[in-house]
């Protein structure tokens, strides 16, 4: 009785997705598993921006992946350059970023407004030397802007030189066996 056409005329303003059966204890682990879970989750915005698109018009656009590589190097006294690849796009993936937005924050947890950047590369001169900061980057499209990429800490140098510690973050197993 909650979804009628009577509503809207012809148009249908709800839906019911179905992502799994049940039937199978292979159904109960794919619903378990986060990749699986991701890919239900773009294919119902796709849905939900062509259904929106068909009735509004307008280009078709998809919001873009994040962006991937992304790594922080302090090139300076004061400065450090950001430097980033574009999300992957392609199959049911975003369409491509068209320009970037660079978030700062000192304590990891509140972030400012941004800053629009056009490359894949971005130096920053104006930090205090000694302080910690933290970084993360969205693509920006027509479509909208993307997750942010992880959250990467430098503490910003005193002195030029090389730096004493390089951390990598890469830490891709996320999966059912996760909490």
């Amino acid at each position: 009785g909650e979804i009628t056409n009577s509503y809207l005329g012809s148009e249908m303003d709800a839906t019911i997705i179905e992502v799994a059966f049940h039937t199978s204890p292979q159904d109960s682990a794919l619903m378990r598993d986060p990749k699986v879970r991701n890919a239900h989750g773009k294919a119902a915005y796709r849905a939900a921006v062509q259904y929106f698109n068909h009735f509004r018009g307008g280009p078709l656009a998809y919001l873009p992946e994040p962006p991937t590589r992304f790594r922080v190097v302090n090139s300076g006294p004061g400065s450090v350059t950001l430097s980033w690849q574009p999300g992957p796009t392609g199959s049911y993936k975003g369409d491509p970023a068209t320009s970037y937005r660079v978030y700062r924050s000192t304590d990891g947890l509140g972030f400012d407004g941004g800053t629009p950047v056009t490359g894949t590369q971005h130096t920053i001169t104006d930090l205090t030397p000694g302080a910690t900061y933290y970084f993360r980057v969205t693509g920006v499209n027509a479509g909208g802007e993307s997750f942010p990429t992880d959250t990467l800490a430098v503490r910003v140098r005193e002195i030029p030189g090389p730096a004493k510690v390089l951390i990598v973050s890469a830490y891709d197993r996320l999966d059912r066996f996760n909490n």
